[in-house]
């Protein structure tokens, strides 16, 4: 809740968006260790978060990011992940049983297989890619690709 009001104050103070500017959709992203922040906040946040996307990031906390995805069916979440990350393949699949056991639907896929559509209709979507753990979000810009078909987020 902190860190949403403190990045909308910057905004408002370089004149980024409107002064009387509320939060809206919110969409968490990182890359690597970023996980252990977005599963704190997915925990302890205090406010509403509709997408999470991670980036060869899914280490631990499966029950956040499991809890989070079956609190909301508009919730979007995304690994894209590797077999260079150190074990975030091996992550991707028991989340992947996990949400089975769940009786939540997901797809996996193939990074070269990706489409916007596939994006955009997957709630829940894994891409396995076989590029290395440090280059997977540029070349091509992933995140670029992510935003540009969000669930919530929209282009004015």
């Amino acid at each position: 809740k902190s860190l949403v009001k403190d990045v909308l104050n910057e905004l408002k103070k370089n004149n980024i968006v409107p002064g009387n500017t509320q939060p809206g959709h919110i969409v968490l992203a990182g890359h690597s260790g970023a996980f252990l922040v977005i599963a704190d906040i997915l925990k302890n946040g205090q406010t509403p978060v509709n997408e999470v996307f991670l980036f060869d990031a899914l280490y631990s906390q499966l029950d956040a990011f499991a809890n989070w995805t079956d609190q909301n069916k508009e919730h979007h979440f995304i690994h894209w992940f590797t077999n260079h990350g150190g074990g975030t393949d091996e992550m991707s699949d028991t989340m992947m049983i996990r949400l089975q056991s769940r009786h939540l639907d997901y797809r996996l896929v193939e990074e070269k297989n990706v489409t916007p559509d596939i994006i955009k209709n997957n709630r829940i979507l894994f891409v396995h890619s076989p590029r290395e753990h440090n280059v997977i979000i540029n070349d091509p810009d992933d995140f670029q690709l992510l935003l540009e078909n969000s669930f919530c987020l929209s282009k004015k």
